[in-house]
């Protein structure tokens, strides 16, 4: 018996670009041009910042240097929504 698919809420990205994370909690919604910022050591410091496991900024809420050096940090993956 065929499994009918997921609702498009469910499983695939935002239409006008961007995408979902998705997690226990729900998940987390990023938009084109945002910087999604996951950090293997909650509370983590880095760049001025006290990083939470996984964060969504604002397209321009970190600068270029600041971002360079969370993505430099072995303890970081830094992700640039498109």
């Amino acid at each position: 018996m065929a499994v009918p698919p997921k609702a498009k809420a469910e499983n695939s990205a935002p239409d006008a670009g961007g995408a979902r994370v998705l997690g226990h909690g729900g998940g987390i919604e990023a938009k084109s041009g945002d910087v999604i910022v996951v950090c293997r050591i909650p509370d983590f410091r880095r760049a001025g910042i006290t990083h939470k496991p996984l964060a969504v900024y604002a397209d321009g809420e970190l600068t270029d240097g600041q971002i360079d050096a969370i993505a430099a940090d072995p303890q970081f993956e830094v992700i640039k929504v498109n």
